[in-house]
């Protein structure tokens, strides 16, 4: 595989642990479900060249892997080094995969550790709304596509603020704290334009709503972290975490179904283009 070109390994994300990378590996079943949709949508194949953007712990990496083959390629990396461990455990346990999977950390907004690679298809999945220059980030992912090739993109609408993201904001305001610089959700106009700006014309997007239920309040509580780098609540200091969370916990009541499983409610969009046209 080709080699990369030597960078400082960036700064982990957010308060993200090796504990919360390890529960987020075994509770990502919903972004994983859209990561595989995505796939289909961009309709990756046998042989080709596929770079996989905040990959996490490496499940749609690896799915995407077993789509391309050994006449493919596949590149997956995150900002968090935890994750980026879990991925390679995780490839260990598919030795016929590895010398044809890469798992790498690296920052959305710095790809320079890429130059002079070219791929197919960049898959961006249930990452985007984290980062914070979007139009650097396409910026950066055009530099490694080739001619034609697709970029996928599932995230969620601005134009629809989840009630869970209204609770975190009305909880953080009782306990003199910031709610804002925590996700940063595109519309759909930004990203057809955006993504044109960057040389992806051709521009596709779908839009749909979506939910995910929890069996309990704390369980919601450590998803929400461990899905964020622990930037949901658990980056406060000990004391008002603590306050936070059972705020929070008791919160989630309005949320929650009759069995006690609390409901998430999202709406998502989709977005394809292609680099030249």
């Amino acid at each position: 595989m080709t080699d990369l070109i030597s960078v400082e390994e960036p700064t982990k994300w957010g308060k993200a642990t090796e504990s919360s990378a390890t529960r987020y590996s075994r509770t990502n079943a919903p972004q994983h479900g859209l990561g595989n949709s995505l796939s289909s949508m961009m309709k990756i194949s046998g042989g080709q060249h596929v770079l996989v953007t905040a990959c996490g712990p490496g499940n749609d990496a690896l799915a995407i892997a077993q789509i391309v083959g050994q006449s493919g390629r596949v590149v997956g990396f995150d900002l968090d080094k935890h994750s980026i461990d879990r991925a390679r455990e995780a490839l260990e346990k598919h030795p016929d995969l590895k010398p044809y999977v890469q798992f790498h950390v690296a920052d959305a907004h710095d790809l320079s550790m890429f130059a002079g690679q070219t791929f197919d298809a960049i898959h961006c999945n249930a990452s985007y709304h984290w980062f914070t220059n979007k139009p650097l980030f396409l910026a950066q992912v055009a530099t490694l596509a080739k001619p034609g090739a697709v970029i996928g993109i599932a995230t969620q609408d601005r134009n629809f603020q989840p009630p869970m993201l209204d609770l975190r904001t009305e909880v953080l305001a009782e306990l003199g704290e910031n709610a804002a610089d925590f996700i940063f959700h595109p519309t759909p106009t930004e990203m057809r334009r955006d993504l044109g700006d960057a040389g992806f014309g051709d521009a596709k997007l779908l839009g749909y709503y979506g939910t995910y239920a929890l069996e309990s309040a704390e369980a919601m509580w450590n998803w929400m972290n461990d899905s964020s780098g622990n930037r949901f609540g658990n980056y406060l200091e000990e004391g008002k975490r603590e306050r936070m969370m059972q705020m929070m916990l008791d919160r989630f009541g309005g949320l929650a179904l009759k069995d006690g499983k609390v409901v998430m409610q999202f709406k998502h969009i989709v977005a394809m283009g292609y680099y030249g046209h």
